[in-house]
């Protein structure tokens, strides 16, 4: 597993490289027990993320679907291909870094950094912690820490991403705590370009998302 790891980005330059580390099926399959069930930890609107860990890097991987469950291949490609060309340009604290991905046969996999403490959505509905008074949200300096960590990420996404990015299913599965417990905006597989940008050869993204907190002004 030690030859697995590799190192991060070198340097300080703001300029970094343009596509994100690329690891080997292989690899990826090895440290998920072949993608086991036993390492899944949630379903998106376009994917699942498995996580784990190998010795001192942990990452969590992003697996949408395989070919031949796409209507076509081609839309498979264009749709993991515009994905991987944006999330590779995107860095800020706010938001969850892209690692690595993996092309290989009919797979397509996004590697990110893997969030220690989960997402929003566990502090806010884990019964246990409610009942005890033990929740991290019964500090009022956490809730708007975690608040202004998520609304610095989409701005950063909507203002100076280029292009902006509009995400579209902003909730609290996607706004995940690293170990400090900064909130670090996810999913951005559901971006859709802002229309302020003309990118001619983006074709639109589908709809997907979760009802209810979609911005009705994206659908249009």
């Amino acid at each position: 597993m030690s030859s697995f790891i590799r190192p991060h980005w070198s340097g300080t330059s703001s300029k970094r490289a343009e596509r994100a580390e690329e690891f080997t099926l292989w690899e990826l399959a090895l440290a998920t027990d072949s993608f086991s069930s036993r390492t899944r930890s949630g379903l998106g609107a376009l994917g699942s993320c498995i996580n784990w860990m190998v010795v001192t890097r942990d990452v969590a991987i992003k697996r949408g679907e395989t070919a031949p469950k796409m209507e076509t291949f081609q839309e498979k490609e264009g749709s993991y291909h515009s994905e991987l060309a944006f999330l590779s340009r995107l860095h800020h604290k706010n938001l969850v870094r892209l690692v690595g991905h993996c092309e290989e046969k009919d797979e397509r996999l996004l590697v990110y950094e893997y969030m220690k403490n989960g997402s929003l959505h566990d502090p806010l509905h884990d019964r246990n912690n409610a009942e005890k008074g033990n929740s991290v949200l019964n500090s009022w300096k956490m809730r708007i820490n975690i608040v202004s960590d998520t609304t610095r990420g989409i701005e950063y996404l909507h203002n100076h991403a280029i292009p902006p990015i509009i995400h579209r299913d902003i909730k609290s599965l996607n706004i995940l705590l690293d170990a400090n417990w900064t909130a670090r905006v996810f999913d951005f597989g559901l971006f859709l370009m802002s229309p302020e940008f003309n990118y001619d050869h983006q074709r639109p993204v589908p709809a997907a998302g979760t009802v209810g907190y979609i911005d009705p002004s994206t659908m249009a």
